[in-house]
């Protein structure tokens, strides 16, 4: 239960109440020892002292157990201001304070990182309002596909459920009509008037732009739906690519550090045997993630895979039937690593299982720089013991989402990565060498995980 008490008061309660059972005991004691003999019974003397070392040993350990309920609530300040400065999007998933001078903070701390964002967004919710207005239907998407923008109208056309942000389009348009458009857009210079076909085989006039920048598009058609909605939603950071970056080295600091953040799914937990069913990768510069350059497929393992794996990721035989091997998709996630560190939670498991996948298909692999977020976790909290990605996610105040599959993973653990910058600065470890000298404080961590044969 949250304490509403000040912590400051209770602490002045607390030491008054430990200074009385400490001044009657050593009274008492003082009295016995140099007092008159008849002064009172021994027995009773004794016993006045004890329960005066008892109320003031019972008083301290109250202070104690307050005292760390308003250290706890400090940590969990830092963690928010840490994820605010980040530019994160928190509030409910940080516990709430303990004590009330904490919680008034946390709450003040909210409110400047709302009124913040509400002054910054105030420009895209005039753009909204105009999209929001048309009786076209607008969609944007990036490169491979994803919904970055939908108006009102298209949902209502397409339906909302297949072209919410974050989707891909092609859960409502026919990814042939799309990839004809585009070509056409392009051949053109850049736009093209183009006929769209829903994946329920409707038809629609419309026009496709393409962006320069990025090659996503701008895709609207005709149509006439003038009693839809008219809000727009909308998260165009989806098209962002990170900047080039020269190779890493050990004195690049953490905040222009290029990083892929990795994640694998397996078939199991032996990495020398293991075959991968799931890859999911994002890449980051500093603290700025990317989610236009990212790697989200399943794998044919082109083995069996166990049903107590699929119990934990939910891949099962005939979820993988389709999907490309190894092999096949080696070079997109080469591609995307570069020469960027590689980051993950245990991130030397999944190198291991990556390393023998590629020697199986004699593929080319020069095991880049990794960063384990488990290690960091642990050298920066040594006496925690719950190391689990979802447990330091939790101490971080990060939203576990599409936890076991192996993008989900890999966006959670960016989201820790975001965090474990921050307080790794506020020990002046700002740069990459530093950092993994860092690690290598971890030992209790990395015995287990050489144990585990990684």
């Amino acid at each position: 239960m949250a304490r509403r008490t000040s912590t400051h008061l209770m602490s002045m309660v607390v030491l008054a109440v430990a200074a009385v059972g400490l001044l009657l005991a050593g009274g008492v004691a003082l009295a016995m020892i140099f007092g008159p003999p008849d002064l009172a019974r021994p027995g009773m003397l004794a016993g006045i002292v004890i329960a005066g070392m008892v109320l003031a040993l019972g008083a301290l350990w109250l202070l104690r157990d307050a005292l760390d309920g308003h250290f706890r609530d400090i940590a969990r300040l830092r963690g928010l201001a840490v994820a605010l400065r980040a530019g994160d999007r928190v509030g409910e998933n940080f516990p709430v304070a303990e004590d009330a001078e904490a919680g008034q903070l946390r709450e003040a701390l909210l409110s400047l990182a709302d009124d913040s964002r509400n002054r910054a967004s105030a420009p895209d919710n005039r753009l909204a309002l105009v999209l929001g207005a048309l009786n076209e239907a607008v969609v944007v998407i990036t490169a491979n596909g994803q919904v970055s923008l939908v108006n009102g109208t298209a949902r209502a056309l397409l339906g909302s459920a297949r072209v919410e942000v974050g989707t891909s389009v092609f859960a409502a348009l026919s990814r042939e009509s799309v990839d004809a458009g585009l070509a056409a857009a392009r051949a053109a210079g850049g736009a093209a008037v183009v006929a769209m076909e829903t994946v329920d085989g409707q038809i629609f006039d419309g026009k496709i732009t393409i962006l320069s920048e990025d090659g996503g598009a701008v895709l609207a058609m005709v149509c006439s739906h003038g009693d839809a909605a008219t809000e727009v939603s909308h998260d165009l950071s989806l098209h962002d690519l990170p900047p080039e970056s020269p190779p890493p080295t050990d004195d690049m600091e953490l905040a222009a550090l290029p990083v892929t953040v990795l994640d694998v799914e397996t078939t199991g937990l032996d990495p020398a045997i293991e075959r991968i069913v799931a890859i999911g990768a994002v890449r980051m510069h500093g603290t700025s993630l990317f989610r236009a350059a990212a790697v989200d497929t399943l794998v044919n393992p082109g083995v069996p895979i166990p049903r107590a794996s699929t119990a934990v990721h939910g891949i099962a035989d005939a979820t993988v039937a389709g999907a490309p091997s190894f092999s096949a998709l080696s070079g997109d996630v080469l591609s995307l690593i570069g020469d960027s560190i590689v980051i993950g939670h245990n991130i030397g498991f999944d190198l291991a299982v990556l390393n023998a996948e590629a020697a199986r298909a004699g593929v080319a692999w020069a095991a880049p720089v990794t960063i384990d977020t488990c290690q960091i976790a642990a050298a920066l909290d040594p006496h925690e013991v719950a190391l689990d990605l979802d447990d330091v996610a939790a101490r971080h105040g990060v939203a576990v989402f599409g936890r076991h599959t192996a993008l989900g993973d890999a966006l959670v653990t960016a989201e820790v990565w975001r965090r474990l910058m921050a307080r790794l600065a506020e020990r002046g470890i700002t740069t990459l060498g530093g950092v993994r000298a860092f690690a290598a404080t971890a030992t209790r961590v990395i015995a287990r995980q050489r144990a585990a044969g990684w």
